[in-house]
């Protein structure tokens, strides 16, 4: 690993991002990007819970931007928060302000996002997979409960499949939610998530820490739909183990957690009842 210079900070929580590159302070909510330069703000300090609280120069009875007046930034975490409100408070003791923060203020409109799957491309995909899920549901109906008792074997694969969900996804998230810190990346390549060849994929992001090292090709804990794009993204990894990093979370990612933790149980259960009919009968 090697150094570089310190790279753009992001603290994302509650439908708001805000991100800071050292010149720009772009904050983004509601469909509405803020870009706020340096010498429009006053002050940083640290608010209420998770968040950062800065305040522009100048009055503010006769502007308010967006993000309202002051601006309250939330954060995954308390660490995440401290780290950019250092970061502002370094770039702030170099600057001047300038007399009426608020006219520097621009505001932009954001396309609303609209995730792929839903798009009329995907329409045979979702009809395809609801035809199967009727298919399924009428066997077992039809079978009954006694015809299931070689699915005995399922509550293992089910106890399996929600060890993995817990261990490899959850868990990893939740300590990212509590104490990561989101810097800005890249991602340079990604790794099957299964068998070779198999459509979920997870990114590998090359990023810098705030302490100046590089970490490449270090395995987002989000998979993907099919091959990403090589660009620039958001990284959030754990200041005490930066090996442990994710690209923000996907809608596809998400499902197959959810998927996974709900038929490992699913399994688990009805491999424990098949099993109690047979010790019964």
């Amino acid at each position: 690993m090697s150094s570089n210079p310190i790279p753009e900070l992001v603290i994302a929580s509650g439908g708001t991002r805000a991100r800071f590159d050292g010149l720009r302070l772009s904050v983004e909510r509601d469909r509405t990007l803020w870009n706020i330069p340096v010498e429009a703000i006053r002050s940083a300090e640290l608010g209420d819970g998770s968040t950062v609280r800065v305040e522009l120069s100048g009055d503010a009875s006769g502007a308010r931007p967006g993000p309202g007046v002051p601006l309250s930034l939330p954060a995954a975490n308390v660490i995440a928060a401290k780290r950019f409100r250092d970061r502002l408070l370094d770039v702030l003791a170099t600057v001047e302000p300038a007399e009426d923060g608020h006219s520097l203020v621009v505001g932009e409109s954001l396309p609303r996002f609209r995730h792929r799957f839903l798009t009329a491309e995907y329409r045979r995909k979702r009809i395809a997979a609801g035809v199967l899920l009727l298919w399924l549901v009428i066997i077992v109906s039809i079978a009954g409960p006694g015809a299931l008792a070689f699915v005995s074997w399922l509550t293992p694969t089910g106890v399996f499949m929600t060890g993995v969900a817990v261990n490899l996804r959850i868990r990893p998230m939740l300590t990212l939610r509590r104490r990561g810190v989101t810097v800005t990346g890249r991602v340079v390549g990604s790794r099957s998530a299964g068998s070779k060849g198999s459509v979920q994929r997870y990114p590998l992001l090359t990023f810098t820490a705030l302490d100046g090292t590089v970490h490449e090709r270090v395995r987002s804990v989000v998979s993907v739909w099919a091959t990403p794009s090589e660009e620039p993204m958001d990284v959030t990894y754990d200041p005490e183990n930066p090996a442990l990093a994710t690209r923000p979370k996907t809608l596809s990612h998400s499902f197959n957690t959810v998927v996974m933790m709900t038929a490992g149980v699913l399994l688990t259960a009805l491999g424990l009842f098949v099993l109690f009919l047979l010790a019964t009968s």
